[in-house]
């Protein structure tokens, strides 16, 4: 019988819809770093990340097996 898979770890994946883009985190991000990502590395107007932004961003814990 074949044996299960372990867990040996997770990541946190980000998704924003309106750039399709996504990233890794160690740790769950808190929502000031999710800004700084979108504003820094997407390009995304401070205008755009009011209460409404989080309509548009996805976070998941994504398990890594052996």
């Amino acid at each position: 019988m074949a044996k299960p898979y372990k867990t040996v770890g997770h990541l946190w994946t980000v998704y924003f819809y309106d750039t399709g883009k996504s990233i890794f985190f160690d740790h769950k991000p808190a929502e000031n770093q999710v800004k700084y990502w979108l504003r820094t590395t997407q390009g995304v107007p401070e205008s755009a990340l009011d209460e409404n932004f989080k309509l548009g961003v996805v976070i998941e814990r994504v398990d890594i097996f052996s």
